[in-house]
């Protein structure tokens, strides 16, 4: 079955990040897809989001204004009745409590929460097992974004049939081109090591500090870690402020689309520690701009890196040898660097959006 109308929901997102990416990047692609089919495509977004989706073609928009839990579980379902769509988009983990359509379909990205429960407080575990409950009740349609993330929705204890249908990437999906900051142009000056993402317990930067601290005696190397905070920031920064190396840990929060490319195309190499990731959104990256990629060997990053990355286990230890294993032998690294630029190629968006548009 091929669907010929379909909404997309986006109630939430990060200014910078992961989800932001992933949905710029599946809405153009759905949207070309559904041009060529005759289709029609309907995109219904927090009105905060305007900036980044105005001027995609070949989409139908629709703004709201009001608190998201107001729209989503009071008026979002008379929009729906109107369009009428085949398939229904909820593209992160979540469907509304109090909502329910036919056409309902989620996309599952992981099930950190049930793997990591000390991770989080009894309120925020209950609060996610509970939405995750509800969007594998509700939905007549369950795409995961890697088989990884489809094996745990089977352990967790879904039953219901889920698609696999991958992350992708697309260089030219950049609709706002900011600037970037004179503190970060500066870095070009530098050899650095570079980390993007949340500052998560889960992302394991603590034991990166500790390899670094080691690693970088006398070596006078950067290591700069990008993304927003989180309730780990405490034990971050204090990590950062104990380590020798102090001064040679660049510490940015959220960076922009500019300066994440510009960091991308300058670092010495890419280091994705991660000790749980469904997918790993920024090796694509990395594998775009022809970095070697230091991942640790757990979650979806040992199947997604395997022969196009250097993967390392996650203690501090282990991710020193990767460390030092990356300024030693940069040559007979390349093997993983052009595997990876390969690789790449069957990750696109476009291939993300017919698996999704041919339904189940």
């Amino acid at each position: 079955m091929d669907y010929k109308k379909v909404c997309y929901i986006i109630s939430v997102q990060e200014k910078y990040g992961g989800l932001k990416t992933f949905n710029l990047g599946l809405v153009n692609a759905i949207a070309e897809n559904i041009n060529k089919t005759k289709g029609e495509f309907f995109l219904i977004v927090n009105e905060k989001y305007k900036k980044e989706f105005s001027e995609i073609p070949f989409v139908k928009i629709i703004y709201f204004k009001m608190h998201r839990l107001i729209f989503e579980n009071l008026y979002l379902f008379s929009h729906l009745k109107r369009i009428s769509p085949d398939l229904t988009i909820f593209p992160n983990n979540r469907v509304p409590f109090f909502f329910n359509h036919k056409s309902t379909s989620v996309i599952i990205h992981d099930l950190q929460f049930w793997r990591y429960p000390q991770n989080y407080s009894n309120f925020k575990y209950y609060f996610r097992k509970i939405a995750l409950n509800n969007a594998i009740l509700k939905s007549n349609k369950i795409f995961s974004i890697s088989t990884f993330t489809k094996n745990e929705l089977v352990k967790y204890g879904c039953e219901k049939k889920i698609k696999v249908i991958n992350e992708g990437f697309n260089d030219e999906i950049k609709p706002i081109k900011p600037e970037i900051r004179d503190s970060i142009k500066k870095i070009k000056n530098y050899n650095f090591f570079f980390y993007i993402g949340s500052k998560s317990k889960h992302k394991n930067l603590i034991n990166l500090i500790k390899a670094f601290t080691i690693f970088n005696d006398n070596k006078k190397f950067h290591l700069v870690l990008a993304g927003a905070q989180t309730n780990n920031k405490r034990r971050y920064l204090k990590a950062i402020e104990n380590s020798s190396q102090k001064d040679w840990i660049i510490d940015l929060n959220q960076v922009n689309d500019s300066e994440k490319s510009f960091l991308f195309k300058n670092c010495f190499s890419f280091v994705f520690p991660s000790i749980y990731e469904g997918f790993g959104l920024p090796v694509l990256e990395a594998w775009h701009y022809e970095k070697l990629i230091i991942a640790s060997n757990t979650g979806n990053l040992k199947y997604l890196c395997k022969e196009a990355g250097l993967l390392v286990g996650s203690s501090y230890l282990e991710i020193l040898e990767g460390l030092n294993s990356a300024f030693h032998n940069s040559e007979e690294h390349k093997i993983f660097i052009v595997a990876g630029k390969k690789k790449l190629e069957k990750f696109t968006w476009l291939n993300t959006a017919s698996l999704i548009l041919q339904g189940i």
